[in-house]
């Protein structure tokens, strides 16, 4: 995207530069500028939530954790779905002599090149599988920490029904 704003701004400034004939000089800097915006705009939204925003909502999901059993640094975690390892790299770095282990399906064609979490399961029946293999493995007082973009109520429901109460 902010390649593409660059791209925009020489267009916005090029034909007028260059002497262009009468359409190109008339529509291609306001056509450019439209473009260097969006591209910059959504380029710098897209840098800033990558680098910046996903950082603090998984300090905050893993702090929120901490609300129902606090971190002793000996926990041994398990993230499931961890793609490229933002929650569990996260999670690692609060440990001091504990483990930290990511397991996921690796397919390159899901998330630019990225893997899946629970959300790309197409099939509530297979979110549901997935639910239960990790409340099976869970230890007893431990803690669940569901990071996805959709079908919380779903999630909320299903836990719900297997007597998960602290949400």
């Amino acid at each position: 995207m902010l390649l593409t704003g660059c791209i925009g701004l020489i267009m916005a400034v090029a034909p007028p530069l260059l002497g262009a004939g009468s359409i190109v000089a008339t529509w291609m800097p306001a056509i450019g500028f439209v473009v260097a915006a969006h591209g910059l705009f959504m380029g710098s939204y897209t840098t800033y939530g990558s680098r910046i925003g996903k950082l603090r909502s998984r300090e905050k999901l893993l702090d929120l954790a901490a609300t129902l059993r606090p971190w002793t640094g000996e926990e041994i975690l398990l993230d499931v779905g961890y793609g490229r390892g933002l929650m569990l790299l996260g999670a690692a770095r609060r440990l001091t002599t504990g483990h930290a282990v990511g397991i996921d399906l690796w397919r390159d064609e899901d998330q630019a090149e990225n893997s899946p979490v629970i959300h790309n399961l197409a099939e509530a029946a297979d979110r549901r599988k997935a639910l239960d293999e990790m409340l099976r493995v869970l230890r007893p007082h431990g803690v669940l920490v569901l990071a996805d973009i959709a079908n919380i109520r779903e999630y909320r429901t299903y836990l719900a029904s297997k007597g998960v109460t602290d949400m």
